[in-house]
Order: C-alpha cells, then structure tokens, then sequence
C-alpha cells in the first residue's frame, strides 16, 4: 500500500470511537493502514476525552499533532458570518498558522478536511499549492429541506434559516479540489445544486465495524416482542422518527400485539420525548446515553427505522444489520445503502403495521432476514473495504496531481 507521508488529515477531534463528525473514518484507517500517516486534531477544553476500551487503541507510528483550542463559549450568533457555530468555534489564526507551517515543514501535498474545518481549507486552498479534499459527509441543505417539508411552524422556521446557511456554505465547496459524500443522493444534489464537474465529487458510503458490531454469543430472551429503535435522539430526524412511531404506529400495533415493547436507545432524548413514552405505561423504554449499545440491540427482535427526513446514510441501520437483526425501515431512513431483499421496506402507516405483525408471527422469518442482513453488510460495508475506497481516491487525486 502507497504510503501517506505528503498527505495530513485535519480533523475537528481524535480519531477515536465513539467521536462522530467523521473522525471514526480515520481511526479505521489506522488501525487497517499502519504508516506514517499525519493527523492533526484539536483538543476541545471544554470537553473530557477518553478512549473507549471497547475499541483496540491503533499504534502510535504515526504523525499526530494535537492543537488546543483557547478556552472560549460558542457563539450562538456567529452563523450571521455565513458559516455555522462549530465551523467558527474552531477557527483561530493562531492554529491556522501552526497548519501552514505545518504544511510546509513536511512537504505536505494533499490535505484531507473534515467539513467542520472548512474555513482551515479554504485558507489552505488559498495560502499553499496543495490539493485539497472536503469531506462534507453529506448535504446538508438537502437535510434541512426534508425536514422543512414535515415539521411544524416553529421547526420550519428553523429549517429554512438552517437551508439558508448550509445553502450557502455548499457553493463554497466549488474551490475545492474534491469532495466526498457518503451517498449517492448527497452527491447527486451536490453535482445539481452546485453545477459541477461529476469528477469533483466522489461518494464513499459509511462502513461498519463487523468485528465490534456482530451478533453476542448469548440472545437475550425477551418476555415480550421486543421493537427498538437508535440514534442521538436530539438530533430533529431521529426525535420526529420517534415521536411518529409513538403517535402513529404504537398505539394501533398494541391493538394487535399486547406482548409488544419498543426500545428507545441513544443519548439526549428531549423531556417531551420521554413525557410521551410514559403514556404506554412501561411499554416504551427511553435509554437515554448507554455505554455499549450491542446490550441493547441484542435485546431486540426487530430493529425499526422510522424517519421521515434526513440525509446521507444511517450507520444505525448498518450497525443493527450487523448484529444479525431484521430491519424494517422507511425509504428515507435506507436511502444510500443499496439493497434488495436484505430490509423491509414499509410504503405507508397501514403497511408498516401489517409489516411488523408479520414478522411477530414468525420466528421463522425473522431469522432468515437477520442473517441476509448479517451477510449484507459483511460483503458491502467492512471499513477495511471503504478505507482502501478513500486511500484509492487520495493516490489518484496524488498522480493527477504530479501530472499537471
């Protein structure tokens, strides 16, 4: 495998699980391609880190520069600059200029961007010769447009400021050299929105960790068909996804099904999240933060995904895939992963109920589902796969490079 000494990867925390934002990427990337990579990341002082003994710490054979941010509260009004709080919380000219010299003291010729970082990339894009490529996760004007399209009044309103904003910092992605999605939907809209060359975005869907996330040797056995559902519950299309279930869908599967309970797992559930779940009288379980969640998946007989907006691709439906569970699930909340009869796809309220019901009724083909899926995901989203889909993007755009 080439090695990465001209390449840096600038990234907005540690490359450690269980940090999101895109650095899970380069932990992986570690651990499968051991060179001398250089990673610079930035120590937030207002938050504690610490490694997660369930994931196996990399070697330390790298290049890693940690810059510490000044002590310092996020400006909530800072967007009016047309980029959003974390985009601005994290720059300092201070560090920029540790960056550049940075850069230039190690021959550096491609810079890897975290798009929380996106003001350092476009002064490097300006300030130095290097290549420099955005990964922008997904499109996230394209989220904010989905949900305008089913929230309420006070969240519409906040949607079409947060359209405005990520409207805007999308066509400044135009002077970067390359930039990747994690879905073919995100790239399109990019490629559309943005008038681009299709060369100029590249799509690397999300992977999952098939040594972490598999079934345990032990199923818990349930009393009760047991549902469940997972992500950060603050977050508006998970907490609109859980608040639909409860509404919609809950009440007339317990017509049905009176041995049924849903899980509800993932940190910063809101208290009108958790005041609507003590309406079913213990039969809706809110988590809130949970130190492993395979416990809590390995609890389940049949993992739902019910979002109605969003963007890019769910890594909870890979994960709870790769616990060898069957997954019934919206289109909006399958949109990137490309499947056929791995996932049950449900078409309106009616179905989705008829779809659970079906499953509760047999064991038999709760089974067979759970372990396509396994088989899925084993074939189409191991990390190693998609790390060598980034490495193989970054030596292009390195030989393109030496060639112009």
């Amino acid at each position: 495998m080439d090695n990465l000494k001209d390449v840096l990867f600038l990234m907005p925390k540690k490359p450690d699980p269980p940090y999101e934002d895109g650095t899970v990427l380069i932990y992986y990337y570690l651990t499968k391609f051991l060179e001398n990579m250089n990673i610079i990341y930035f120590e937030d002082p207002s938050k504690t880190y610490k490694h997660d003994p369930l994931y196996p710490s990399y070697e330390l054979n790298h290049n890693i520069t940690t810059i510490k941010l000044s002590q310092k509260e996020k400006n909530k009004l800072s967007f009016i600059n047309g980029y959003d709080i974390d985009m601005n919380y994290y720059f300092e000219d201070k560090s920029l200029n540790q960056i550049l010299d940075y850069i230039e003291s190690n021959g550096i010729k491609v810079v890897f961007c975290n798009i929380t970082l996106l003001k350092y990339a476009e002064k490097i894009k300006k300030l130095t010769n290097c290549l420099v490529i955005l990964h922008s996760i997904d499109a996230k004007s394209m989220v904010e447009r989905s949900v305008m399209k089913n929230s309420d009044t006070k969240e519409f309103i906040k949607s079409v400021l947060k359209f405005r904003l990520y409207r805007g910092i999308e066509k400044k992605f135009t002077t970067f050299d390359k930039i990747i999605v994690v879905s073919d939907i995100d790239r399109e809209y990019l490629l559309e929105s943005l008038h681009l060359d299709k060369r100029k975005v590249s799509t690397v869907t999300n992977g999952v960790d098939l040594d972490f996330f598999h079934p345990l040797n032990t199923k818990y056995e349930n009393e009760k068909f047991t549902l469940g559902f997972s992500g950060i519950m603050d977050y508006y299309p998970n907490l609109e996804g859980a608040k639909y279930f409860l509404n919609d869908i809950f009440p007339k599967l317990l017509s049905k099904i009176d041995d049924v309970e849903f899980y509800i797992i993932g940190k910063n559930p809101p208290k009108e999240l958790q005041d609507l779940s003590q309406k079913f009288k213990g039969k809706v379980k809110v988590t809130g933060f949970v130190n492993d969640i395979r416990e809590y998946l390995n609890r389940l007989d049949v993992y739902i995904s019910p979002l109605n907006s969003g963007g890019g691709i769910k890594n909870k439906v890979l994960e709870a895939m790769a616990m060898e569970l069957p997954i019934i699930a919206s289109a909006t909340s399958v949109s990137g992963i490309e499947y056929n009869d791995e996932i049950i796809v449900y078409k309106n309220n009616d179905d989705f109920i008829l779809k659970i019901f079906e499953l509760y009724n047999s064991k038999t083909k709760r089974v067979k589902l759970a372990k396509t899926a396994r088989e899925y995901v084993d074939t189409n989203y191991s990390w190693k796969a998609k790390a060598v889909e980034y490495h193989n993007i970054i030596n292009k755009m390195k030989l393109e490079g030496r060639e112009n």
